[in-house]
């Protein structure tokens, strides 16, 4: 799926109005710039902000206390949170989008997360020289999604 509009992410994922989104990535990432103040702009969505830089323990209590719907981070975080125990994961039950970019994402750690959260783990590629998501999976296709090269490495 082409994206090529701010906030086409957020559309694709079934996000917008009333949506609470929480990108632990800083405004100075292209993925945090669109996904963390951008983007819920565009759709009247409310951009949960936090100055610390984010650890796993950190994410889960700002999901907790602001009662967030979408979370945007990276694989890394991802699977730092996992590493918590299962009684502080209970948090993000009420997040309807986990969703990640910035690194590459592997398929154990989309199954982990799900077993984990109950939710799927999306994917996002763009390029931060087009500072928009260019290509995105979509919830409920994950499994039946293939790898797909973007550069064999030399």
């Amino acid at each position: 799926m082409g994206i090529a509009y701010v906030g086409g992410a957020f559309r694709a994922f079934g996000l917008g109005e009333g949506e609470r989104v929480f990108a632990t990535s800083k405004f100075f990432f292209a993925y945090g710039l669109e996904h963390a103040l951008l983007a819920p702009l565009a759709a009247g969505a409310t951009s949960i902000l936090s100055a610390e830089w984010p650890s796993a323990e950190s994410v889960i209590d700002t999901v907790a206390r602001h009662r967030v719907t979408a979370l945007f981070s990276v694989p890394t975080l991802y699977r730092r949170m996992l590493a918590e125990p299962a009684e502080r994961l209970a948090a993000l039950r009420g997040v309807r989008r986990f969703v990640s970019a910035g690194e590459p994402l592997s398929p154990q750690l989309v199954e982990q997360w799900r077993a984990a959260s109950g939710g799927e783990l999306l994917n996002l590629y763009g390029p931060t020289s087009a500072g928009a998501t260019t290509l995105a999976n979509v919830e409920g296709l994950v499994e039946h999604a293939r790898s797909v090269t973007i550069r064999e490495e030399s």
